[in-house]
């Protein structure tokens, strides 16, 4: 109806133009003629502009209407020059008919020359009428523009046309353009900085006045945005270098103009999308607009936003954008299709495949598109049984990220995804942990008994080939679960018997709960006696550790195996000592953590004849060189007994702690050595003569006064100093 309504108004309009010529000849000349046919311009002016903007190209109604607005600016000039007055006008002839015909036929190409090229070169230099009013001038400026709004709509029309298979010039244009752009826009800034280069030349050879290096480019810049043609129309210069048949000089000029509005083209697609809002254009050239990599954020923004309007005809060429070979456009088009939301469900399979897409952003895109825009219950969705196998193959992607990803869109799918089981066991035994642990909770979600699937065991061969291979503990487990589920007969083999110990270092290295009990059930099951086995003594280190996890259910489990390999302690506090006391800092920190939850494991450890066969260990690491060993050493000792120096094994090493009064060491050292006598008290007795020679011939005050307090503590009464 309003399509009707439209073409209505403009048959109308046309009507009264044709009735207004043919009445033309049975008025007088009179101003009432001119404005009759101003009227009409603006009519049509108007009706035009509004045209365009609704439907943001040159129709078949525009360009009709622009027919008859050249004929009504002709009739207009001729009713100038006979109602007011000859000298708006020079001539060397009187004007014929004809004569108004070229005049308005000339401006009208010359408004098609964007760098006043012809102008420039006096190419119509046979034209008889010239423009030589104010008022004249005015009017073929808005001629101008007319034809310049004309000719640009056409050209855009011409190239969205397509066939039905093909997509339109303009598409091709910008893709072309697309994959040249940083060329283009090196290209063109080397051509600008040559062309600056040549003015600065010619100005110095000509001897331009100073004021002209600057006004002579900014003239060019102007008619080169003086869309209007005002400065050829007035014949304006800013500057006062003469041009006339200077034809350098002019295609500089020229030149000049037309790189600027190669600079001006690039945000004129920009001003369209503002001004226009999308209108317009079609949706593939709105989405290739999206894709631009030079187009700001707002600007693809209103192109989302008409995409979003026509939103029918969009989710296809974003459904056929899921393939670009750019990574950068597939995420895009993911993101405007979530932005659609519901509108988009077609799109579901599509993006289901995206999401084992090579491109993590692409991933993420495909994830919140699905999951909070378009259809949060998409696993559902019968249609996605067709993109499964693309699903699938994702497991034997190179990167671990993409196989992770395909696992867990295949648990998300659920029991729609059973034919997958088998690639989905296989991944159980993947070189990565993330992947094993997907594909472990995806195999839950497609069936919770899936081992008794009879497609499961035809992954039975890697399952065994990975459970032989100890270089990688944790799959070996991994293996050894499954296999315990899959071929309960595994249980008796040999091959199980010799994984035992892999298995329980994955046991001690296990920092998940689940998986470390199901490693504890195939041990049990394997070999009740797996704890008296030579590979679970070698694990207590490992055992350890565990104790000092920030998780409860990992400390309790370290806890259980401690209990069954080591009851009571004779090898986990020798370990625990020795890494407490080692050289590496990280392993010092988690002995120390390790310690504070002893107490829970082996409530009377500090009593336990191993503990106390480290005590001579403990004491010399009193006077290691490293601090923080030293400190280590102290807070064992204290966590021992605060007064260990009264034990048997301390004594042991006082032959060791003498040793440092003596030669050079350093004074922190000797301090820590003399320290730990004076605990000692009277089983130090011995060390009195070398500590009071130490008194007097070293000249440290901090020494001094430690030696002064231990022979306090050896020697309360005085008797064995009296004695020297």
């Amino acid at each position: 109806m309003k399509l009707l309504l439209d073409e209505s108004i403009i048959k109308i309009l046309m009507l009264i133009s044709a009735s207004f010529f043919a009445m033309l000849s049975f008025f007088p000349e009179t101003p009432l003629l001119l404005g009759i046919t101003a009227l009409l311009i603006g009519l049509n002016f108007i009706l035009s502009l509004v045209e365009l903007f609704r439907k943001g190209t040159v129709t078949s109604s525009i360009i009709l209407l622009n027919i008859v607005q050249l004929a009504l600016f002709c009739l207009l000039f001729l009713l100038i020059h006979d109602i007011l007055g000859a000298d708006n006008y020079t001539y060397s002839k009187p004007p014929t008919w004809l004569d108004w015909v070229i005049f308005v036929g000339v401006h009208v190409v010359r408004a098609m020359d964007i760098v006043d090229f012809l102008s420039d070169y006096n190419i119509f230099h046979f034209q008889n009428v010239s423009n030589a009013s104010t008022l004249v001038g005015v009017i073929l400026f808005a001629m101008h523009m007319m034809v310049d709004i004309f000719i640009v709509g056409a050209i855009l029309m011409f190239l969205n046309r397509r066939s039905n298979e093909e997509p339109s010039r303009l598409r091709k244009i910008l893709a072309w353009f697309g994959e040249k752009i940083e060329w283009f826009m090196q290209f063109r800034l080397w051509i600008l900085t040559g062309t600056f280069g040549i003015i600065i030349l010619v100005a110095i050879t000509n001897s331009w006045p100073l004021r002209d290096w600057f006004l002579w480019p900014l003239n060019e810049i102007l008619r080169a945005l003086d869309i209007g043609d005002l400065f050829e129309i007035f014949d304006w210069q800013i500057h006062d270098i003469d041009m006339n048949y200077k034809w350098g000089l002019i295609a500089l000029a020229v030149s000049f103009r037309f790189l600027v509005s190669v600079y001006v083209l690039g945000f004129a697609n920009i001003l369209y999308l503002k001004v226009l809002k999308g209108r317009g254009k079609t949706v593939d050239e709105l989405l290739e607009l999206c894709f631009l990599p030079n187009l700001s954020e707002q600007d693809k923004r209103i192109a989302v936003q008409a995409l979003i309007k026509h939103a029918s005809q969009a989710v296809e060429p974003l459904i056929k954008a899921l393939d670009n070979k750019n990574s950068d456009n597939r995420r895009i088009a993911i993101e405007i299709l979530g932005e659609i939301g519901e509108e988009a469900l077609d799109a579901v399979p599509k993006l289901v495949k995206a999401l084992v897409d090579g491109n993590s952003g692409v991933r993420w895109a495909a994830a919140v598109a699905l999951n909070e825009r378009i259809d949060p219950k998409w696993p559902q969705n019968e249609k996605i049984i067709d993109v499964i196998p693309e699903i699938e193959k994702g497991l034997l992607e190179a990167d671990s990220m993409i196989r992770r990803a395909a696992a867990d869109t295949l648990g998300k799918i659920g029991p729609l995804a059973i034919s997958t089981i088998p690639s989905l066991v296989k991944s159980l035994v993947d070189t990565s942990s993330d992947v094993r642990h997907a594909a472990d909770n995806a195999l839950k979600k497609i069936d919770p008994q899936w081992w008794k699937n009879q497609s499961a065991r035809s992954a039975i061969t890697p399952l065994l080939k990975a459970v032989d291979n100890y270089s990688n503990v944790s799959r070996c487990a991994a293996a050894a679960i499954s296999l315990e589920k899959l071929a309960p007969q595994w249980l008796s083999s040999e091959s199980a018997s010799q994984a035992v110990p892999c298995l329980v270092k994955a046991l001690a290295t296990s920092y998940n709960a689940e998986i470390g009990r199901a490693i504890a059930v195939t041990l049990e099951k394997i070999n009740p006696k797996w704890p008296q086995s030579e590979g679970a003594f070698r694990a207590i280190p490992y055992f350890i550790i565990a104790l000092a996890d920030s998780r409860e259910s990992v400390r309790s489990l370290a806890t259980e195996a401690l209990h069954k390999i080591d009851p009571n302690a004779e090898k986990t506090v020798p370990s625990l000592v020795k890494a407490r006391l080692g050289g590496n800092h990280e392993l010092r920190e988690i002995a120390k953590e390790s310690f504070n939850a002893l107490d829970k494991v082996y409530p009377k450890w500090s009593e336990n004849p191993a503990t106390i066969r480290t005590i001579p260990h403990l004491v010399l690491a009193l006077i290691h060189k490293n601090k923080e060993v030293r400190i280590a050493a102290n807070e064992v000792l204290n966590k021992i007994d605060l007064h260990w120096g009264h034990l048997k094994a301390a004594h042991r090493v006082i032959p060791n702690l003498v040793k440092t009064l003596q030669g050079e060491h350093d004074n922190e050292i000797r301090c820590s050595a003399i320290e730990a006598l004076g605990k000692m008290g009277a089983a130090a007795a011995v060390t009195v003569p070398y500590l009071m020679k130490a008194q007097k011939e070293i000249n440290n005050e901090q020494v001094r006064w430690a030696i002064q307090s231990s022979l306090n503590q050896i020697d309360p009464e005085g008797k064995y100093r009296r004695q020297q």
